[in-house]
């Protein structure tokens, strides 16, 4: 396990979350979260990672969120297309990224990519918001069993936040 970047635990806007859940939810378990910022009732940790050959998050319910550490997220990614294989659906929130080797393998298997733009996240216990995303965020959106054919759309992030804010 590489060291924790400190990023790597920033929360998801909770106007995002309400996005996604309304888009793609209801979600049944957060694939990488910490006792202080889980967005979901089941939830991954660090520590009890859901990259654990043990993990099946198919025990939480269908549906998956993933906003996986921005420092190493190809094997969350591996990961999902994998369990999207399986049966399990899930939403991913990532760097538009597109030249690194994670991006390509997701561009694949995914039903859909949304870029939504910049977006900041807050700080791992949900106070403030941290302004240190220098680059656009994607979502990638795996339903199950559903892959091959990707749709890429591009969402206008201020609209968004106008109306689940």
């Amino acid at each position: 396990m590489q060291p924790e970047d400190p990023k790597d635990r920033w929360r998801t806007p909770a106007w995002l979350f309400a996005f996604l859940s309304d888009r793609y939810g209801p979600f049944d378990v957060d694939l990488c979260a910490d006792h202080d910022n889980a967005l979901c009732r089941y939830y991954y940790t660090r520590d009890c990672s859901w990259l654990s050959d043990w993990a099946d998050p198919r025990n939480s319910g269908p549906r998956g969120f993933c906003n996986p550490p921005y420092s190493d997220p190809g094997p969350h990614v591996e990961k999902l297309v994998y369990w999207a294989h399986q049966g399990f659906s899930s939403v991913a929130v990532l760097p538009t990224h597109t030249n690194q080797r994670w991006a390509g393998h997701a561009a694949v298997a995914t039903e859909r990519i949304e870029f939504v733009g910049r977006v900041n996240f807050g700080q791992d216990d949900g106070s403030g918001v941290k302004n240190g995303n220098r680059g656009g965020t994607q979502i990638l959106y795996f339903r199950a069993r559903d892959l091959g054919f990707t749709r890429t759309v591009w969402l206008k992030t201020r609209e968004i936040m106008e109306r689940w804010a």
